[in-house]
């Protein structure tokens, strides 16, 4: 029978080196747009405790997750693995704060659309009882 590794905490120093060069150009991009950990952690849907977690580049990130920063930041999913100065250079800040706000309210209509939708029929059922 073969013994499972345990599972072990994750230092500084084992962890894997596309992890934590992701989780630095998060922490570039979030920066370069003007955002905090926080806020940028609310507009992804995930904890802030997660977020450091992620930027200190010691989860796997599901590209969910990276189509969510992504959207929120404004870039392409690419922009998180580009290296040097050109992702953040390309990028307007202006833009990408309107972006993060964007999918924010986005984000906030599709938690409502439910709510909207038995708005409209009791709408529609009362019209139609007036008429």
């Amino acid at each position: 029978m073969v013994k499972k590794p345990e599972k072990e905490m994750t230092t500084g120093s084992d962890r894997e080196p596309v992890l934590v060069a992701l989780g630095v150009r998060v922490r570039e991009l979030r920066t370069a747009a003007g955002m905090s950990q926080r806020k940028f952690a609310e507009a992804a849907g995930v904890s802030h405790p997660y977020m450091v977690t992620v930027e200190a580049g010691v989860p796997n990130v599901s590209v969910v997750l990276l189509d969510k920063m992504a959207k929120v930041l404004g870039v392409s999913i690419a922009a998180f693995f580009e290296t040097g100065d050109s992702a953040t250079k390309n990028m307007d800040p202006v833009l990408s704060k309107i972006a993060s706000e964007l999918y924010r309210v986005a984000n906030g209509l599709e938690s409502r659309r439910d709510a909207i939708g038995e708005l409209i029929a009791e709408l529609e059922k009362r019209l139609g009882k007036s008429a």
